[in-house]
C-alpha cells in the first residue's frame, strides 16, 4: 500500500512552533534524521516547541517568509499559464539571467503578494467567467476515474489462454463441425447410425441426414465462459459500487470567494487562484497557500503520519486531504485534481502494472496447453487426414476432444469462485477489494511493506513511563502537568494527552480552583495556570513546556541540568518527544523541576500480534515511515521488529558505499522520512528482487 507523504515547510524564521504540532512523518527535506543533539536544535515544524526530545531531532526547516538563505523546498505545483504579463515576462527574464538561482516555481518560496502576481488573483477572487475557463482548461479538482465499459469489462474475463482454448473449442464444436456439401463432406457416404466416414460401405444420403453440430459441448463451453465472467464481474462490480458510494458521500464542498462574493460549491469545482476560507473541521480540498490571520494547526496524518497537528502560518503551504484541527482562515489554491501532492502520489499508484501473479501463472498454463494442443492438432491433421484419411467430420471429433481434454477446462470457475469466497470473508471484515484477483496477491506476498502512524500504531499521542525529580512521584507529575493544560474548550494534542492520562489515573481536579492561565506561547515555550486548594487554600503554580526552559526556570538548574539533559537526549534517541513539568508553592516560593513526561504514539492493540502471525507464516514485515528514523526504530523495538532502519534518501542511489540498493533494500527493516516516491521506489526494488 502506498500512502502519500508530503514534503513539509518549517515555521517563520524565528519563531517557535506553536504547540502540541505534529512531528516527524512529513519531515522537510533538508531536515536531518541523524541529528539527535535536542539541546542545540530547534524543533522541527509539526514538533512542539514543548516537546524536546525525539521530536526535536531534526532542524528546524524554513518556510516561505524565512530570509535565512536556506534554498526552501521544492514546491508542489506552479502553473505558469496562470501568471499575468508582468509575471511571465520577469519568469523569463529571470531564467535567462545565470546568476539568479531563485526557485521561480516554487510556492512555499513566494510571498502573498507575489503568489497573487504569478497565479493572476486577488483577495477579492476569480469571476465567475475567469473560474469558468480555468475549469474548462484544467480539469475539475478531482482523480480522474478511468471510465470503463461495462460490456467490455465483463468479456475482459473471458481474455486470457486458457478461455481462448476453450472459446477456440466451442467454435469448432458450432462452427467448424457444421457446414454444406462437398467441404466438409466430400463423399456421400454414411455408417449405419448417422456416423460419417470413408471406411463405411456406401449408403444413399438421406435428406437432412448430415451430422448436426456439437451442440452440447458447444453449450456447455459457454456456459463455464459466463459463469466465470459472471463471479469475477459480480464480485468487482460490488467492490466498485461500494468504493463509489464512499466516494460519493465524501465528496466535500467548500466557501469560495467568486465576483467579490462567497458562496458554497462542490470542491471539485474549484480552480487555481480560487480564494477559498477553511475552518475548524475542514477536509482541505485542494493544495493551497494559506493567507493572512493566524496561524492554522492542520492535521495530516492521511498524508504523512504525523500524529500531532501542525501549525501552518500565513505563506505556508496547506495539501488536499488534510483536516482543519484549529483556526480559520482563508487560502489561495494553487494546485487542483492530479496537480495536488495527493494526486500525484495517487498517480504513481495508478500507474502500476496490475497483472498479479494468479494471472501470471494463469497465463503460463494457458500458454502451454496452446503450445501442447497446437502440436496434438497437428499431428492428428498430418496422421489421421492424410495418413489413413479419416473423414473431415471424424477428425473434427477428435481435435475436439484434444481441445477439450487438453486444458483444465473447469479451472477458471473454480478459481474464481475459490476468489469471490474469500472476497465475501474479507467483506464480512469492512474490508473493500477492488479486484477480485487481489485475494490471491495478497495471499501470495512474502513481504509486507507497512506504514507506521495509523497503520501500526494509534495516531494518538499517549504518556510514556515519566521520570521524576526527588520528592516528587509519578503521579504527582501527570497531576501537575494536567493541572498545566488547557482542560476546557479546544485543547491541543499534548493537553488533551496529558489530561486523558491524568482522568484514567483518577485524579480529582475538583479539588482546585484555577485562578489564571496562560497559554502556550512561542517566545516562553510553556504553559503556566495560577491554582489554590479548595480545602486548605494552598496557592500552587504550576507549568509545563519545553525542557530545557523548565530546567532554567527551577532554582536548583545547575545541580539537575546534566541528569536531565542526559535524559532528554536518551529520549531523543528513541523518538520520543518530551515535556518538561515544573511547580511553585506561594507567591514566594521557588520553582521546582518535577520531571520529564515523555509521549508516544503508541502501538495498536493487535499490531504486534498481528505481526508475529505474520511472521510465523513467512511474511516479513517493512516498516515505511514518513517519521523520523528514531522514532520508527522505537516503535518497531516496541513491536518486536528489527530494529535496522535507513533514511529514504538511500533508496534515490544505486549504490550506497559500494553496495547495491536492492541488498541495503532487502536486508533493511524499515525506511525513515520518507516521501511517496520513496515508497514507490523501495516497492519497486523489492518486486524486482523477488
Amino acid at each position: 500500500m502506498l500512502e502519500s507523504e508530503s514534503k513539509e515547510t518549517g515555521t517563520t524564521a524565528g519563531e517557535a512552533p506553536a504547540e502540541g504540532d505534529g512531528a516527524g512523518d512529513g519531515a522537510a527535506a533538508n531536515a536531518k534524521a541523524d541529528d539527535v543533539d535536542v539541546l542545540e536544535k530547534k524543533p522541527a515544524e509539526g514538533d512542539s516547541a514543548e516537546a524536546g526530545a525525539g521530536a526535536g531531532s531534526a532542524a528546524e526547516p524554513k518556510s516561505a517568509s524565512s530570509k535565512t538563505g536556506e534554498k526552501p523546498r521544492e514546491s508542489l505545483h506552479a502553473m505558469t499559464e496562470l501568471m499575468s504579463p508582468d509575471a511571465r515576462n520577469e519568469l523569463e527574464e529571470r531564467k535567462g539571467n545565470p546568476e539568479d538561482d531563485t526557485e521561480d516555481l516554487d510556492v512555499a518560496s513566494l510571498t502573498i503578494e507575489e503568489a497573487f502576481h504569478k497565479f493572476n488573483t486577488s483577495k477579492k477572487g476569480l469571476t465567475s467567467e475567469e473560474a469558468k475557463q480555468r475549469l474548462e482548461k484544467y480539469g475539475e479538482n478531482a482523480l480522474p476515474e478511468k471510465e470503463v465499459n461495462k460490456c467490455l469489462h465483463f468479456l475482459s474475463f473471458m481474455w486470457n489462454p486458457l478461455s481462448w482454448v476453450m472459446e477456440m473449442a466451442a467454435l469448432v464444436a458450432i462452427v467448424v463441425s457444421n457446414g454444406p456439401q462437398p467441404w466438409l463432406f466430400p463423399q456421400d457416404k454414411f455408417c449405419d447410425g448417422g456416423t460419417y466416414s470413408s471406411n463405411c460401405p456406401p449408403i444413399p444420403n438421406p435428406a437432412g441426414k448430415f451430422p448436426p453440430p456439437d451442440f452440447e459441448d458447444f453449450i456447455g463451453i459457454v456456459i463455464l465462459l459466463i459463469a466465470n465472467s459472471a463471479i469475477g464481474y459480480y464480485e468487482e462490480s460490488k467492490a466498485g459500487d461500494a468504493v463509489a458510494a464512499l466516494m460519493k458521500s465524501l465528496s466535500p464542498s467548500c466557501k469560495v470567494k467568486r465576483d467579490g462574493k462567497w458562496e458554497t460549491i462542490d470542491a471539485k469545482y474549484l480552480v487555481p487562484g480560487d480564494i477559498v476560507t477553511i475552518k475548524l473541521g475542514d477536509i482541505i480540498p485542494a493544495d493551497m497557500k494559506v493567507l493572512e490571520g493566524e496561524p492554522l494547526k492542520v492535521d495530516q496524518a492521511g498524508l504523512t503520519g504525523e500524529s500531532l497537528p501542525v501549525t501552518k502560518e500565513p505563506g505556508d503551504e496547506v495539501y488536499s486531504s488534510s483536516v482543519v484541527k484549529r483556526g480559520e482562515i482563508d487560502c489561495m489554491v494553487h494546485a487542483t485534481g492530479v496537480n495536488t501532492f495527493f494526486g500525484k502520489a495517487a498517480s504513481l499508484v495508478a500507474e502500476t502494472e496490475e497483472h498479479g501473479h494468479l494471472q501470471q501463472v494463469l497465463r503460463a498454463i494457458g500458454s502451454f496447453c496452446m503450445a501442447y494442443i497446437g502440436i496434438w492438432i497437428i499431428i492428428i491433421v498430418i496422421v489421421v487426414y492424410a495418413q489413413h484419411g479419416w473423414a473431415y467430420r471424424g477428425g473434427i471429433n477428435m481435435v475436439l476432444v484434444v481441445l477439450i481434454g487438453g486444458i483444465p477446462i473447469a479451472m477458471p470457475t473454480v478459481l474464481s469462485v475459490t476468489m469471490a469466497l474469500g472476497v465475501n470473508e474479507l467483506a464480512a471484515k469492512d474490508a473493500i477489494v477492488t479486484r477480485i484477483t487481489a485475494v490471491e496477491e495478497m495471499a501470495g506476498m512474502d513481504i509486507l511493506c507497512s506504514d507506521k502512524t495509523g497503520t501500526l500504531t494509534k495516531n494518538q499521542l499517549s504518556v510514556d513511563q515519566p521520570t521524576v525529580c526527588e520528592p516528587f512521584t509519578a503521579s504527582d507529575i501527570i497531576r501537575i502537568g494536567a493541572l498545566a493544560a488547557k482542560r476546557e474548550g479546544d485543547p491541543d494534542a499534548i493537553d488533551k494527552c496529558i489530561h486523558d492520562t491524568a482522568v484514567q489515573q483518577k485524579i480529582n481536579f475538583e479539588e482546585w480552583e484555577e485562578i489564571k492561565f496562560f497559554p502556550f506561547d512561542p517566545v516562553g515555550k510553556r504553559t503556566e495556570a495560577t491554582i489554590i486548594h479548595k480545602t486548605d487554600g494552598r496557592k500552587l503554580f504550576c507549568s509545563k513546556g519545553a525542557p530545557q526552559v523548565m530546567i532554567d526556570l527551577a532554582w536548583n538548574a545547575d545541580e539537575i541540568r546534566e541528569e536531565q539533559e542526559r535524559l532528554i537526549d536518551d529520549f531523543a534517541q528513541r523518538g520520543l518527544r518530551a515535556i518538561g513539568v515544573a511547580q511553585k508553592e506561594g507567591d514566594d516560593g521557588k520553582w521546582e523541576f518535577v520531571g520529564l513526561i515523555p509521549l508516544v504514539d503508541p502501538p495498536r492493540h493487535d499490531t504486534k500480534q498481528t505481526i508475529e502471525e505474520a511472521l510465523r507464516l513467512g511474511v516479513a514485515v517493512k516498516m515505511i515511515t514518513g517519521d523520523q528514523v528514531a522514532i520508527g526504530k522505537e516503535t518497531a523495538r516496541r513491536l518486536g521488529m528489527g530494529v535496522n532502519f535507513h533514511n529514504a534518501k538511500v533508496v534515490r542511489s544505486q549504490f550506497v558505499e559500494g553496495i547495491p540498493i536492492e541488498d541495503i533494500v532487502e536486508e533493511a527493516d524499515g525506511f525513515g522520512e520518507v516521501f511517496p516516491e520513496d515508497k514507490y521506489r523501495v516497492v519497486q526494488i523489492l518486486r524486482g528482487i523477488k
